[in-house]
């Protein structure tokens, strides 16, 4: 044995010399055998680097076993060899991909990751901030959005919030207010790069005018948006144009509102052009004695009609209010200051300093509530109506020469002259006011309307009422009311105008007279050219015309007229019974008991000369008339077509009105058609639905479905 042990030994350094792992001991270790670098996720952090900027990396990998031998890992893009966990500073101009390759001898693995590039974070720099509406009404919930502009675009977007309430905010995004004065908001915006803020203001302005008072006239917006007036109507002021309003003014003999559409309409006394309103939008009207002025929805006043005394050139600048008076207009400016320009002989233009929440234009004295709510008055004062109470007030309102307000009790407080009960207000809680000349009017807390003062035009009684039947004359009109009483509308130089008391089955209206069946058939007249009134005879239906009258009586439906004028025969009677008359102004129709027409009196155009057809209902204009046919329902025209007023539309009419040169019918729908001469607007009915039309010369009357009068054409008083 002690031979083989060279031979032993000389093999163990045999074996150790080629490398293999022996034992001296027990038995051989086995070798271990090799685990490929498979790569289960590779990533950079940040994976997000700002443009051009050095930033570190940390490149972290794991694999899905641990691999044998430990590889080599390199990434490319110039980062080159590296071991879980490195960092290397990197500089990127673009978003990069970056492939991580791990090799050892059992084999090789690769994968990616990315390493965005964004800009440079930018500071937000607010270059606008805005607020509409940049004015709200006083106490009342608006909805008022916010947006803004940056003057470079801010990286990455900002945090935007408003302070007072509001809180985080988008741009573009609205939020409800309720103010009782002007409120300065801060925007504030922020991002990791800085932070930025910027102020708007919104303003308070008083309630817009739902309830105005003028001369000898009010004016007020109804719930249907409509415009109704009452008083005098010498010029076409308590006529106002059907159209749906957000606010009216009155003042003197005219009358302006803002439309729907935030356009200006105006009607009534036109001599210095105060109701030609130019074109554009506004915020604001006020209508003064010859002049108006508005707010446009730039903020600036623009103002027309009489200037004699500088009273239409409005300064510059932006306005919250505006307000014209007499020869005079102030307005209160954004930075809450009076700006009075015109008239200035009773120191009516001189404003005193201070902010103001109002201000109120009067004949020749101006009133406005100060920031603190007490009342500041200059101007004339002769009857104190420049010397105004203690305490603080809602609005204030400076009349013909006296003020009235409503304080913070919403109790209502005049000064000046006592001159018609003025200063008697009546008790009671009020949101609106408005003085006016010698009278006031204001909107109570339940929407009722109360006024005082003068009554020498009806202005006091309050709106009218509701109508079931109306009569039109040249210009003006009458209509009995759901109580059966007269009431009428319009010119009263020779008291066509002015009804008298009774109740009344019946009404219509003439060129300058009136007349109506009594509740117990007997006939009155009231006005001009009535002539001898037959007040001992009965009738069942009456017509007015120029300068006489006809009715069938009720006892042998016979006609009967009485008459000024019978130049043309036109109120000679015609014998035979007859259902209904109807006279104008040189000839007169009846329909007869059995339905056919005869007419009478002027025939140089034809509209004496009646069809045979039998008819509904027959009318008169100036020289053609007009019936419904009793087979259809369709109607005809004789007479003068010069404007083609002889030219009916087709369809079913339930009842036709022939005027100068023009007609309207109500269809059986209850729309309302008109055809012939439209120079001033008479053959272009409002829409809705309607119960009652009548036509004389150029104007119109309707009484809707709901009992309003509505008028169009010549609504202007005659010279």
């Amino acid at each position: 044995m002690r031979k083989l042990l060279p031979v032993v030994a000389l093999s163990l350094l045999l074996a150790v010399g080629c490398g293999e792992r022996v034992h001296l001991h027990g038995n051989p270790e086995p070798v271990v055998n090799s685990v490929l670098p498979e790569i289960a996720a590779f990533s950079a952090t940040p994976s997000t680097l700002v443009v051009g900027a050095p930033t570190e990396i940390l490149w972290h990998w794991t694999y899905v076993n641990p691999p044998t031998p430990v590889p080599d890992c390199v990434i490319d893009n110039d980062v080159g060899d590296v071991v879980a966990g490195a960092i290397t500073e990197l500089t990127l101009s673009a978003t990069t991909t970056f492939v991580l390759t791990c090799t050892s001898g059992a084999g090789s693995d690769s994968a990616q990751t990315s390493v965005d590039v964004v800009p440079a974070p930018v500071a937000p720099i607010i270059a606008a901030f805005v607020a509409a509406p940049s004015s709200v009404v006083e106490g009342e919930p608006t909805e008022v959005t916010w947006d803004w502009s940056f003057a470079t675009d801010p990286i990455p977007i900002p945090a935007c919030s408003i302070d007072q309430g509001v809180g985080s905010v988008e741009n573009g995004s609205a939020i409800y207010v309720t103010l009782d004065g002007p409120m300065t908001y801060t925007l504030t915006c922020t991002n990791d790069a800085g932070s930025d803020t910027a102020q708007a203001t919104v303003n308070v302005m008083m309630r817009p005018e739902h309830l105005s008072a003028g001369a000898m006239f009010n004016c007020m917006i109804d719930a249907d948006a409509s415009v109704i007036c009452w008083g005098l109507n010498t010029s076409g002021q308590s006529w106002p144009p059907v159209a749906a309003f957000k606010q009216v003014s009155a003042r003197f003999y005219h009358a302006c509102g803002i439309l729907a559409d935030d356009a200006v309409v105006c009607w009534g006394y036109d001599v210095y052009g105060e109701t030609t309103a130019p074109g554009g939008t506004f915020k604001q009207v006020s209508a003064g004695y010859s002049h108006t002025c508005g707010i446009k929805t730039d903020d600036t006043v623009e103002c027309w009609g009489s200037n004699l005394q500088g009273q239409s050139t409005a300064p510059g600048g932006a306005f919250l209010q505006v307000s014209a008076g007499q020869a005079h207009t102030c307005g209160v400016g954004a930075d809450r200051s009076v700006t009075c320009w015109g008239s200035n002989g009773s120191g009516e233009s001189s404003a005193p300093g201070g902010a103001f929440k109002m201000v109120s234009a009067g004949y020749s004295h101006t009133c406005g509530i100060k920031a603190d709510g007490s009342v500041a008055c200059w101007g004339h004062n002769s009857g104190g109506e420049s010397t105004p109470p203690a305490g603080t007030f809602r609005t204030v309102s400076a009349g013909s020469g006296f003020t009235c307000g409503i304080r913070v009790d919403k109790s209502v407080e005049c000064w000046g002259p006592n001159t018609h009960g003025i200063l008697d207000s009546p008790s009671g809680s009020f949101k609106e006011l408005s003085a006016g000349g010698w009278h006031t009017c204001g909107l109570m807390e339940d929407d009722s309307v109360a006024c005082w003062g003068n009554n020498g035009a009806g202005q006091t009684s309050g709106p009218i009422g509701v109508f079931k039947h109306v009569g039109a004359g040249s210009v003006h009109a009458c209509g009995i009311l759901d109580d059966d009483r007269v009431a009428c509308l319009g010119n009263d130089s020779l008291g066509e105008a002015t009804a008298p008391t009774g109740t009344f089955k019946q009404v219509d209206a003439g060129w300058d007279h009136s007349c109506g069946i009594l509740s117990d058939d007997t006939v009155t007249c009231w006005g001009g050219a009535t002539g001898v009134i037959p007040t001992s005879t009965l009738f069942k239906q009456v017509s007015a015309g120029h300068a006489y009258t006809c009715g069938v009586r009720l006892a042998d439906s016979e006609v009967a007229c009485w008459a000024v004028s019978n130049s043309d025969g036109q109120s000679s009677t015609s014998t035979g019974t007859f259902k209904q008359v109807s006279v104008a102004d040189y000839h007169t129709c009846g329909l007869r008991t059995d339905d056919t027409v005869t007419c009478w009196g002027r025939n140089d155009n034809g509209e004496a000369t009646a069809p045979t057809n039998t008819f509904n209902e027959v009318t008169v204009g100036y020289s053609h008339s007009c019936g419904i046919i009793k087979a259809d329902g369709t109607v005809a025209c004789w007479g003068s077509d010069a404007q083609g007023e002889s030219t009916p539309p087709p369809g079913a009419f339930v009842h036709v009105s022939a005027g100068q040169q023009h007609t309207c019918g109500l269809t059986t729908e209850g729309g309302i058609l008109c055809w012939g001469d439209n120079s001033i607007g008479q053959a272009t009915p409002p829409e809705g639905t309607f119960t009652e039309i009548d036509v004389y010369d150029s104007l119109n009357v309707a009484v809707t479905t709901d009992g309003r009068l509505i008028a169009w054409g010549n609504l202007i008083s005659r010279p």
